[in-house]
């Protein structure tokens, strides 16, 4: 200490010599003199005190630390000296003893002395050295986020590291820091890589849902159509009959000598609706699929739209009209000048007609109407049709009327 000591002084020398000049004084041999007698006398002051510090304190044993800031690297992981000194004891997470003894434990066997751990991870501090730490550090190297693979027992800067880059994936406020929605996240993982240890037992694939019976098929039609087993092409039809799972995704299938047309059908009421392609008009084998059951063919006949002296332009297929709103019926003539009379047909029930107007001249084309507001609100299950002399009729595509919307105030 006094050799130490003594390196000082011609630093403090050369600082009184300075301080003098500082000051704009010439140093006198007098004065400079006394100056550095005044600076030996502190430092032999300096001296005396280390001295009797040095007499007076207990001498400190010496306790080997492990490495402060990073995961220290060794070929066979030893643990390190549970000292107080040395490193933080670990806070486990406030769970009850039977919560923890109802866990299933993991013995690692790659760890020197084969620690057994618990499946459930306890809350785990920065700068900790625990067992728990080993199956942490696993956990993370086996799912990617602990490239290092430094398998220590110690929580340090690499496997904080490890941590934020796991919470950064997970969604987690990334801190580093192992907290409680952090380490349900990992239990989980434990769990996976674990699931014989941690008694996860693999749960029964739920069977899949089969339609069990028979389907049968009784006749198809379209609305306001020809008749049974007559059906457009581009437009709405109905199956009729029986044996159908309302919960299963239902399909129709129509196959001809050149067609073979798979489209998806939807239920309505006890009736199956489909849409019918647009395939060329002729005879076709008609059948319903639902999962492995097919049902039976039944013969129809597929026809064109035909030539129509009016055609309406709107309503379109996939309109949406509100309750008690304005809309207008729009229709295209083609020599025709007699009058019409313009019906609203609701095809969840029925069909079910609603008059809109009479003797309507057919040159004017278009009419004003307001929805009805008693009319229950539907999904494309409502057609504007109107008729005519000589036994014309013309439907619209299918349209929605929603509710209306409360007003605000």
């Amino acid at each position: 200490m006094k050799k130490d000591l003594l390196l000082l002084f011609p630093f403090l020398f050369i600082f009184g010599y300075f301080s003098l000049v500082e000051a704009q004084t010439q140093p006198s041999p007098y004065q400079f003199t006394a100056q550095l007698q005044s600076i030996v006398e502190r430092l032999r002051l300096i001296i005396d005190q280390v001295e009797h510090l040095q007499k007076t304190q207990k001498p400190v044993e010496k306790v080997q630390r492990p490495a402060l800031d990073i995961d220290s690297k060794v070929s066979s992981p030893l643990p390190y000296p549970q000292s107080s000194q040395s490193v933080q004891s670990v806070k486990p997470a406030p769970v009850s003893e039977s919560y923890l003894s109802s866990r299933n434990f993991i013995v690692l066997e790659e760890i020197y002395n084969s620690p057994q751990i618990s499946c459930q991870l306890p809350l785990l501090e920065y700068g900790v050295k625990h067992n728990s730490v080993y199956l942490l550090q696993i956990i993370l190297n086996k799912s990617g986020y602990y490239p290092e693979g430094l398998i220590t027992g110690y929580y340090g800067r690499l496997t904080r590291e490890a941590l934020k880059r796991f919470q950064k994936s997970q969604g987690l406020v990334v801190t580093g820091q192992f907290d409680q929605k952090t380490a349900e996240s990992l239990n989980e993982l434990v769990r996976k890589y674990y699931p014989k240890e941690c008694g996860v037992t693999s749960k029964p694939e739920k069977p899949e849902e089969r339609v069990t019976g028979t389907l049968v098929i009784n006749y198809a039609e379209a609305p306001a159509g020809e008749g049974r087993n007559v059906i457009y092409a581009g437009e709405r039809a109905t199956i009729v009959g029986s044996g159908f799972d309302f919960k299963a995704p239902v399909y129709v299938r129509m196959i001809s000598k050149t067609e073979d047309k798979v489209v998806a059908a939807y239920f309505n009421l006890n009736y199956v609706d489909f849409y019918v392609p647009r395939v060329e008009a002729g005879e076709y084998e008609l059948f319903v699929q639902q999962k492995d059951l097919k049902s039976n063919g039944i013969k129809v006949k597929v026809i064109s739209p035909s030539f129509s002296p009016i055609t309406i332009v709107y309503p379109v297929s996939g309109a949406k009209l509100v309750q008690g709103e304005v809309s207008t019926i729009r229709w295209q003539t083609n020599n025709y000048n007699g009058n019409l009379s313009l019906h609203l047909v609701d095809f969840r029930a029925g069909p079910n007609y609603r008059l809109i107007a009479s003797n309507v001249p057919a040159h004017l084309g278009q009419y004003e109407w307001r929805v009805p507001r008693d009319i229950v609100p539907g999904n494309e299950a409502f057609v504007v049709e109107i008729r005519g002399e000589n036994d014309l009729v013309v439907k619209s595509g299918l349209f929605s009327i929603s509710a209306q919307n409360a007003p605000v105030f």
